[in-house]
């Protein structure tokens, strides 16, 4: 039976601020960890400011000591959406992969950043998710997501050349240099765009889609729907199901940003969506729905379609991303400018941990030390640890974010639901820039959660001769619109006509026209 969560007062659970990195100058998208040699795990970043960037602690310093970028991976003139890691085998040196806006995935020598050494070029549409599956005795398998309406599946290998004897195709798999990122899967019949993707195993892959869809490939079949989630699907995190540290005695695997045991493989996922909800899902089990429920007859040739086992409700916007803490934790990230910590087994919400910035893009947990890493729209990536606040740096980003967020309220972010012919979320951004001959201050979308200036213009500034310009972020691929509009203009026939030149969906027109006139009356 679906249980609804809702949250709790606070738990024991408490992180806080440890340390603010600023080596990016636009949103962090995506945010993903490493194991790496003495605890001390690696971090790569991805950014709107068209790079990737790799940071570790000193050698000699585990634990609380400060994370240092160390190298930036450049090529791309788009935005980098995505990012994953690839540890180094006897087969392969350690690699740094990137998905881009351009649609390509950009896979990097973990020692140079200026040249890539492969670039995928399969997709053709903004690529927003990476994942790397590294199995003990087998191939590593890299996925991706893409705004093209599919999922693709390559492993790491080189092909057999004409003529090549076995003797001879085992000599050349010495040479690192000939293996390469090459196809194996095409993962189709999504209706929009693909957000994640998740290798669950060598041969089984979860999508999460635009369409609102979860599905469930056996190689390239879809065998499985989970159906419930009302908006668009952006992420998916499967729970380990022993912990994540593994013993001397077991066998491991690296999946994703997390080093697990390869007996510990979990049939429970989350997944994180635009309806303001996280879900959880069975792989196995869990509730069936509509036509395929026990009682009826089922043609055995479609997808088993499955509901969710557990909701669990208290963001209060957009749910971005999220990742298993441990096998009895999760955590999440939102357009609600937090990131919270949620209980499985309990059904509660261990911790809100607020952010001073608007939007909390992507997350990811460090496998050694367990803490909890962000990456926002202000262009910054911040880490939390479990422990006694460290600084006045702690107090004051949460206070200044509580008094941003109850500011800003829905003034700020005008969301209109369905999706756009590229197949986003749909969301239309809307702030506030207020134009003057002598000093044009410039209050964008992000920098208005720490300044807030969204309140009805004042007529004494905002006459018939100083026209407002709103900035309106339709879609990731497209800077910001600018809307110039007067006092005595007709909100109606502004929004209309900024609908019309730019092709966007007719059902924009109400939202843009009613801020209009908000701002203007």
């Amino acid at each position: 039976m679906m249980g609804s969560i809702s949250p709790a007062a606070d738990g024991p659970c408490k992180y806080v601020l440890r340390q603010t990195l600023s080596h990016h100058t636009s949103d962090v998208k995506y945010v993903r960890s490493a194991p790496s040699e003495g605890g001390n795990d690696l971090l790569i970043t991805a950014s709107r400011d068209c790079t990737g960037v790799l940071s570790r602690r000193p050698k000699t310093a585990a634990g609380r000591a400060a994370y240092r970028p160390e190298r930036t991976y450049t090529g791309s003139s788009r935005y980098i959406n995505a990012c994953a890691y690839l540890p180094a085998s006897p087969r392969n040196p350690s690699q740094v992969i990137l998905g881009s806006l351009d649609s390509q995935v950009y896979v990097y020598d973990e020692g140079r950043g200026d040249k890539a050494v492969q670039i995928i070029n399969d997709h053709f549409d903004n690529v927003c998710a990476l994942d790397v599956f590294v199995p003990p005795d087998s191939q590593p398998l890299l996925a991706s997501a893409s705004w093209d309406c599919t999922a693709r599946i390559f492993y790491l290998g080189f092909d057999r050349e004409s003529g090549e004897s076995d003797e001879q195709r085992e000599e050349r798999a010495t040479d690192t240099a000939q293996f390469r990122w090459r196809k194996r899967y095409l993962l189709k019949g999504h209706e929009s765009a693909v957000w994640s993707v998740k290798v669950v195993e060598e041969d089984q892959f979860l999508t999460a889609s635009a369409d609102r869809l979860i599905r469930l490939f056996k190689k390239e079949q879809c065998v499985a729907r989970f159906e419930g989630h009302t908006d668009v699907v952006r992420s998916l995190a499967i729970l380990p199901s022993k912990p994540s540290r593994s013993d001397s005695n077991s066998s491991e695997l690296y999946h994703g940003s997390t080093l697990v045991c390869a007996e510990a493989s979990s049939r429970v996922f989350a997944s994180a969506s635009n309806d303001g909800t996280l879900r959880l899902w069975d792989l196995d089990g869990g509730p069936l729905s509509g036509a395929h429920n026990e009682d009826a007859t089922v043609d055995s040739s479609l997808p088993t379609v499955r509901q969710a086992t557990r909701v669990f409700k208290g963001h209060e916007s957009f749910v971005y991303e999220v990742t298993a803490l441990n096998e009895r934790s999760l955590v999440s990230c939102s357009e609600d400018g937090s990131s919270r910590v949620w209980d499985v087994n309990e059904g509660t919400l261990l911790q809100t941990i607020w952010h001073n910035a608007t939007s909390i893009w992507t997350l990811c947990v460090l496998p050694h030390s367990m803490e909890i890493v962000t990456g926002s729209s202000d262009a910054k990536v911040r880490i939390f640890s479990i422990g006694e606040a460290a600084a006045a740096e702690q107090d004051e980003e949460i206070a200044e974010a509580r008094y941003a967020f109850e500011r800003a309220g829905e003034e700020m972010r005008v969301r209109i639901e369905g999706s756009s012919s590229i197949g986003t979320d749909g969301q239309v951004v809307i702030s506030q820039v207020v134009v003057s001959d002598s000093n044009p201050p410039a209050v964008t979308a992000s920098s208005a959660i720490e300044a807030p200036a969204h309140e009805p213009l004042d007529t004494a500034t905002a006459d018939a001769g100083a026209p407002v310009v709103l900035q309106i972020d339709v879609a990731d691929d497209r800077e910001p619109l600018s809307l110039r509009v007067n006092k005595t203009d007709d909100p109606s026939a502004v929004a209309k006509a900024l609908v019309a030149e730019h092709g966007l969906p007719e059902s924009y027109v109400e939202k843009i026209k009613d801020f209009v006139q908000m701002m203007i009356q």
